[in-house]
């Protein structure tokens, strides 16, 4: 089986003409989902041939805007009453990102509420089914809120989206015997930001973990300037992809 992996969203926090936030859809033969829901993540999705209609599942990273700031054109969407599933659309993120999440809801009243989403807590150790997806929940180092994601289809084939993280172990378990993975890198070398990867720690984590391929994304303009794919390689001997908007990768 093929897993089909789009980077919708490959930018960060800082508007960008090229690149939207961050935001990426998981496919299998059967399931749609998508990860993280940046701002401008729903035109992208819908330039994929994809809309809150045909999704599965969103998942959320952690609480901070640039992951999340599309879930509320989402809700709001789904007040158009032509605008209808079949079956709810399943929101997963960790409980403090849907506390947030919910306070924002609480202040729009009315246009926030509907019955077509769904709300599901997730913390690090849990094993979610979604379609013929098995999704495990990980731990990573970047915010309170932050949990990460490994999406498993029947034949084993792994892809692993830990949002942002710093170096560490739980970072290297969802990672671990993964085909593919999407990790961001939002800085050099010399402009460490806790919480974050650098070319030197992302290909020191895609190295521990056997990565055949590695998918850079979530590039601020100071990790645009450097030859991010030349830097990660002199630690990495996998394939090294500097995404843009709207790629797509085939894993199997």
């Amino acid at each position: 089986m093929t897993l089909h992996v789009t980077t919708l969203g490959t930018g960060t926090a800082l508007p960008d003409a090229a690149r939207g936030p961050t935001s990426t859809l998981v496919r299998s033969a059967t399931t749609t989902v998508v990860v993280d829901l940046g701002s401008g993540a729903l035109q992208k999705l819908a330039a994929a041939d994809h809309s809150p209609l045909t999704v599965d599942a969103v998942l959320l990273t952690h609480a901070h805007l640039d992951h999340i700031a599309d879930v509320f054109p989402l809700l709001f969407t789904f007040i158009v009453p032509y605008y209808r599933r079949t079956t709810p659309l399943r929101l997963l993120a960790s409980t403090d990102t849907l506390r947030r999440i919910e306070q924002a809801r609480e202040a729009f009243d009315h246009w926030m509420q509907t019955d077509q989403v769904v709300f599901e807590a997730v913390e690090a150790g849990d094993a979610v089914t979604i379609g013929d997806l098995t999704v495990t929940v990980g731990t990573v180092d970047h915010d309170a809120s932050s949990v990460g994601y490994r999406f498993t289809d029947a034949q084993g084939t792994a892809v692993a989206i830990p949002g942002d993280s710093a170096p560490c172990e739980g970072l290297d378990a969802l990672l671990a015997g993964a085909t593919l993975a999407v990790l961001e890198c939002s800085t050099p070398d010399e402009v460490f930001v806790p919480g974050h990867l650098t070319p030197v720690s992302l290909a020191a984590a895609a190295k521990r973990a056997g990565l055949a391929h590695l998918v850079v994304t979530h590039r601020y303009p100071l990790a645009q300037q450097i030859d991010v794919a030349a830097e990660v390689a002199r630690g990495y001997d996998g394939t090294v992809t500097v995404a843009e908007d709207g790629q797509t990768f085939e894993v199997s």
